[in-house]
């Protein structure tokens, strides 16, 4: 699976929550660079998910290369539910700021 398809995945995955969470606007940027990718997703949202902290926490898991190959055709597939176990293993670093309801995160996945 190229790079490019699971980044996309990852950002559907990360606007599904946030959508979910209740917010209605977002600005992405998401950049795919030799050796790492990274997206980054703002928007204002009226108050702090309830589960962020599990869902950070979750996302900062251990990447797991040998779980992707297996779950390729699975990340295709869309429902309402919020995928946070499969993410984490596409995922290296999270970094997120809430401040004055505006909310920030920053995921970067570096190529291996």
């Amino acid at each position: 699976m190229r790079e490019y398809r699971k980044i996309k995945l990852i950002m559907n995955e990360l606007l599904d929550y946030f959508y979910n969470s209740g917010m209605t606007q977002a600005n992405i940027h998401f950049g795919l660079f030799d050796h790492q990718s990274e997206i980054t997703i703002t928007g204002q949202i009226e108050s702090e998910p309830s589960d962020l902290d599990f869902v950070i926490e979750k996302l900062r898991a251990t990447q797991q290369p040998e779980v992707e190959e297996y779950y390729e055709d699975l990340l295709g597939l869309r429902d309402d539910e919020f995928h946070v176990d499969i993410l984490s293993a596409l995922i290296d670093v999270v970094e997120y700021d809430f401040e004055d309801n505006i909310m920030m995160l920053k995921a970067i996945r570096k190529h291996h």
